[in-house]
């Protein structure tokens, strides 16, 4: 098991430093990948309802961030965005 996450981790370093510097728009592959690699390394455990939780506020957010037909997102639901952080928090620290 140690020898299989030192390998994992010399593959990612290989691949960090061959790699061009990122795009500001490949951030979420990025975070994807190193989540995929270090779930493979070790189980990620997760109880349900913090998976809820995140997935709600998330959905919440996605649409709360759809921009109206001139292309703009209206102040009103931007200033949404903060109670809902701060709402995702309290849950998150409570579940």
């Amino acid at each position: 098991m140690k020898n299989r996450a030192w390998i994992v981790t010399l593959v990612i370093a290989v691949l960090a430093a061959l790699s061009p510097a990122p795009r500001a728009d490949a951030e979420p592959l990025t975070i994807m990948a190193i989540v995929g690699v270090a779930g493979s390394v070790h189980p990620i455990a997760a109880s349900l309802a913090e998976v809820a939780v995140t997935l709600a506020s998330g959905v919440v957010a996605l649409l709360l961030l759809l921009p109206n037909r001139n292309g703009l997102i209206a102040r009103s639901r931007s200033m949404l965005l903060l109670p809902l952080y701060a709402c995702f928090v309290w849950a998150t620290l409570h579940s």
